[in-house]
């Protein structure tokens, strides 16, 4: 079963993440086969839970069994791996804050609403915050402004400012879950 899927912002293809810890990646032809499977991959022992591709040939991989990973797309290996990245399950990853050669900063979000963000490059955590009360559902990024944005199950929206390193605002909590959030155009959250 599939839990979660990316596409590669500049090539043709495609990452998909199974509730086994499997991550395929697809190249998406046209013509009469419509993918051919480039990598296959188990470096997680359970579900693969969010994805997110560089424009440089990385995979971000995150997973129930509390690990994170950066997968290189050109050979399919693993380049940098955190198997205790969180106390508990990954939820969700981004690409956040100066991210460039290959993943510069990675947010991260687990089931108990604890937000790191992950410095890759020098391969350790840069920043933690425990605002949410339950399980981190989404993160957007407001590139000009160095704000993460998350969302919770615990109906709480909070924006962090990434320069600071300090929390700036966080909602009222409502009565729903909030499931997502997304950067609209203008660069509105």
């Amino acid at each position: 079963m599939v839990i979660s899927l990316c596409f590669h912002p500049v090539e043709p293809l495609i990452a998909v993440g199974l509730v086994t810890g499997e991550v395929s990646v697809y190249r998406i032809n046209s013509g009469a086969e419509a993918q051919t499977r480039l990598h296959q991959l188990t470096h997680h022992g359970d579900s693969c839970r969010s994805m997110c591709c560089t424009d440089n040939g990385a995979l971000l991989t995150c997973s129930a069994d509390r690990s994170l990973s950066v997968v290189d797309l050109t050979t399919g290996s693993v380049s940098w791996r955190r198997d205790d990245a969180h106390a508990t399950g990954l939820n969700e990853c981004l690409l956040a804050g100066e991210a460039t050669n290959p993943a510069g900063m990675v947010a991260t979000g687990d089931d108990d609403g604890c937000v790191k963000l992950w410095d890759v490059r020098q391969e350790k955590e840069a920043m933690a915050f425990s605002d949410h009360e339950d399980f981190v559902s989404g993160f957007a990024v407001r590139e000009d402004k160095r704000t993460l944005v998350s969302t919770s199950g615990d109906g709480t929206l909070c924006a962090y400012n990434l320069r600071k390193g300090k929390l700036e605002l966080r909602s009222d909590q409502l009565e729903d879950e909030l499931l997502s959030c997304v950067t609209l155009k203008g660069g509105n959250i």
